[in-house]
């Protein structure tokens, strides 16, 4: 959606709004920056950027978006090149995520409406820094398990594989707010699958449909679509067609299947123009 349409719903007696190129329009702003919100480019030379040029004007809280859950960093340059700097500079980082989920148990939020339930991936922390630290420790990751049990399926250890994959499946079942959920549970089944769990391995993939069918529209369009590919190319055809049938009634999810199609077929999109 882009702010352009949406200008009618801006107070333009209360806030002044920038479109376009942030390497530009960050210099037509006056004075320090009180507070910092970046969700940008997820690229280290745009970290780099910013660091170098928008930093020095901070004076107050900065808050980065798609840097560090509670148990991982993100895969993305932008990501491990703002944690290297703060790890250099000794920034003493906040990670939202784990802020949320000692929150969670309080029943803080209660009296507020719903919002996105997925655990946050923010990071922040004050410019100039008021004291020193060195990086969050990270807590234990469903991915690490994943990885540990397909190590030990390769190594034919399949009583450590089954114990990591529970150790996953618990985890997922009683985190919803787990980003990428259907991900994991793909990778379960197929570590299932690999072991001969027949049944375990269908149960996984089953899970991941459902994670995708109740997540938020966002979330469903992206994952519908990288679903039924899976599930094709795995032979799932029973899984395949019923993602199939949702996808019918996910205007999004349709467009974005069609153009993952297309970009397999190496069809340029702007000559259809698909937007």
């Amino acid at each position: 959606m882009s702010i352009r349409n949406q200008w009618h719903q801006w107070d333009q007696k209360r806030l002044v709004v920038h479109i376009g190129d942030a390497r530009q329009t960050v210099f037509d702003v006056d004075g320090p920056v009180n507070f910092l919100l970046l969700d940008s480019c997820h690229e280290d030379w745009f970290a780099e950027w910013y660091i170098e040029t928008v930093f020095p004007r901070v004076s107050g809280p900065v808050i980065i978006q798609d840097i560090a859950f509670m148990d991982q960093v993100e895969p993305s340059s932008e990501a491990r090149y703002v944690w290297a700097w703060a790890d250099r500079e000794y920034i003493q980082l906040t990670l939202l995520g784990s802020m949320e989920a000692s929150l969670e148990p309080t029943g803080l939020r209660s009296g507020y409406a719903e919002r996105r339930a997925l655990r946050s991936n923010s990071v922040m922390f004050g410019l100039p820094p008021l004291q020193r630290g060195g990086l969050p420790e990270l807590a234990d990751s469903p991915e690490t398990w994943v990885e540990q049990a397909e190590s030990a399926i390769t190594r034919g250890d399949y009583a450590a594989g089954d114990r990591f994959l529970n150790q996953t499946a618990t985890y997922l079942l009683h985190t919803p707010a787990r980003v990428n959920r259907h991900r994991l549970f793909l990778r379960a089944g197929k570590c299932y699958k690999q072991m001969g769990e027949i049944d375990e391995a269908q149960r996984c993939f089953q899970r991941a449909l459902g994670v995708v069918v109740q997540a938020d529209a966002q979330q469903r369009i992206k994952g519908m679509a990288e679903l039924v590919g899976l599930f094709v190319s795995r032979r799932k055809w029973r899984l395949a067609m019923q993602t199939g049938a949702l996808i019918l009634f996910e205007p999004g999810a349709r467009l974005n299947l069609i153009k993952k199609v297309l970009s397999l077929l190496k069809v340029p999109l702007k000559v259809l123009k698909i937007k």
